[in-house]
């Protein structure tokens, strides 16, 4: 028994050193990461470009309170012959005479110049204050959701994968011929796949959290773990006695339809999702159950590695 632990611990840190230097899988794993900060960039940069801090076109001879005002709520005031004109030339986002406001499109921004001249003019009524931001931590714990599917699809690639690829090299028969009991080669790849997946999955969660926040983020982690180590059973428990050359497509396209059904599932019948694996993500499971489910899961597929895989 101490050697099959011997054995079980260096092949599965093998084959996660071996998953960590193959360009393509860092790559695929890396991508889900950025996604969040990309698309927060890319949208920061386009409400800059839409309500940013343009500055305001005001048209000499405005009375200086007016200026004053707008200065004091925060815009930047330039000074020009005709604010009509300046704002229709397309140089500024909006404009007064101190009388009208001009502007090329009706938003937030505009609303606020609008608010500094009738509060200066004594209006009747006025454009209220913004109500100030929100920070809402259960919408992180659904992106992680959504972004926790696209690991799932990876894991399955990965419990696949190894297998198919090391068949195909001639590595699985070499470890065959260790002295060491067979469950051990079907382990390693369990756990060295969900070991490399739940590893960036963790890294994804803390990056998200830190820009949004996660609301009770071990939950989230545990559903996450949950749907890292069910994904490569999946892709284990579907590989048979494929190979990279020899039939691969159709057993991974079994696995990843599994996958997207277990997904489906926790979106379209959260009672139920909320005690499976993969289907958690989209729940407010605890993760507890899903888990065990995980465990499980892994538990038949390393058994069905090992009579049939393994023995091919």
């Amino acid at each position: 028994m101490t050697d099959d632990l011997r054995a079980l611990t260096w092949i599965t840190a093998d084959l996660a050193r071996r998953l960590l230097r193959e360009p393509q899988v860092v790559r695929s794993l890396l991508w889900p990461i950025a996604l969040v900060p990309l698309t927060l960039m890319f949208t920061v940069f386009g409400f800059v470009w839409l309500e940013g801090d343009w500055p305001v076109a005001v048209q000499d001879g405005v009375d200086p309170a007016v200026v004053a005002a707008l200065e004091e709520g925060g815009f930047q005031v330039a000074r020009v012959p005709d604010a009509r004109a300046a704002v229709a030339d397309g140089g500024f986002r909006s404009g007064t005479d101190g009388e009208t406001v001009y502007a090329g499109a009706i938003r937030g921004r505009v609303l606020q110049v609008e608010r500094v001249l009738r509060e200066h003019r004594g209006a009747s009524w006025k454009v209220a204050e913004p109500p100030p931001p929100k920070a809402d931590e259960s919408q992180g714990g659904r992106v992680m959701g959504v972004i926790g599917v696209l690991f799932v699809l990876f894991g399955v690639v990965f419990g696949a994968g190894m297998v198919a690829r090391d068949r195909d090299d001639g590595t699985l028969e070499a470890q065959l011929a260790l002295g060491v009991r067979r469950w051990v080669h079907g382990t390693a790849r369990w756990i060295a796949g969900t070991a490399v997946l739940a590893g960036h999955y963790l890294l994804a969660m803390a990056v998200l959290h830190a820009i949004l926040g996660i609301e009770d983020p071990l939950r989230v982690g545990r559903n996450g773990l949950a749907a890292c180590a069910g994904a490569v059973a999946i892709g284990l428990f579907v590989v048979g006695r494929a190979g990279l050359k020899s039939g691969f497509s159709g057993p991974l396209a079994s696995g990843l339809s599994i996958a997207t059904g277990l997904a489906a599932a926790g979106a379209a019948l959260p009672a139920v999702g909320r005690l499976l694996p993969v289907a958690s993500l989209l729940t407010a499971s605890t993760g507890w159950l899903p888990l065990g489910g995980a465990l499980g899961l892994g538990a038949v597929a390393i058994a069905l590695f090992t009579f049939r895989s393994a023995r091919a």
